[in-house]
């Protein structure tokens, strides 16, 4: 998330001669603003975020995820903000820019990928991915199982500035009414510790699926799901060549 610059601004400029009382503005800031987030987001996420931008993805990687079957939503139009599915290659990098995601173009060519988003004036403002079939986790080396009636929502992202006004919900609501994606179930993963996140996911969720840890230690790979999903082994060598396979159980 990028920093507020209301934030920065404030943050003084000078620093005082007297070396027994020399105040580090820059440190100072990333001080506040990590505890800034560490309350707003819960400080065990906070924490995972800072060790994941510390640590090198090729070299280590741990994640906590609750699962989620969503409850079906009623259409919302919004007369304020327009929703869009993508289609061209214009869309879809649009969508890469909206969710700050960095989509294979690989998986939108062979089908396995979708985007939506929503945009006020022309400027998208919220947007999310869909998967269908299978969405491989090159973070961790897990590649997630979908049954045929279903879509993986992943790579949700709102502008900071467009927040707390029911967006999310809006354009979820217009995706599970869309086109192929009408009538299908939707599930989602959320980091247990990024409290907004799992706040609103279980107000849309029609069911919780269970819960799995995942690491990654260079090529070696561990996956343990806790109720619900199944793996097809529990650890793995060369997992970004041959991913551990987590199923996603067909929900009553």
């Amino acid at each position: 998330m990028p920093a507020d610059k209301d934030a920065v601004g404030a943050v003084p400029n000078t620093i005082p001669s007297n070396s027994d009382h020399t105040d580090r503005p820059f440190i100072k800031f990333l001080v506040i603003n990590f505890f800034e987030k560490a309350l707003n987001r819960g400080l065990f996420f906070s924490i995972g975020m800072f060790i994941n931008r510390v640590i090198p993805e090729r070299v280590f990687r741990f994640r906590v995820f609750d699962l989620f079957l969503l409850k079906s939503l009623e259409p919302k139009p919004d007369s304020e903000f327009q929703f869009h599915a993508c289609e061209t290659d214009s869309d879809f990098e649009m969508a890469k820019q909206v969710t700050k995601s960095a989509i294979s173009n690989k998986l939108v060519e062979e089908g396995l990928v979708e985007a939506m988003f929503l945009k006020e004036q022309g400027k998208p403002v919220s947007g999310l991915w869909l998967a269908n079939r299978k969405f491989f986790e090159p973070e961790f080396g897990i590649e997630i199982q979908l049954p045929e009636d279903s879509r993986w929502i992943f790579a949700a992202y709102t502008d900071t500035a467009y927040r707390r006004r029911g967006l999310y919900r809006t354009l979820m609501s217009q995706t599970m009414n869309y086109g192929e994606a009408a009538n299908k179930r939707f599930f989602v993963c959320v980091n247990p510790c990024n409290r907004p996140s799992l706040i609103a996911h279980k107000k849309s969720a029609a069911q919780e699926m269970g819960r799995c840890y995942v690491m990654r230690i260079f090529g070696f790979g561990f996956c343990l799901p806790l109720v619900g999903p199944t793996v097809d082994r529990y650890f793995g060598t060369s997992v970004l060549k041959n991913p551990i396979k987590l199923f996603i159980e067909s929900a009553e």
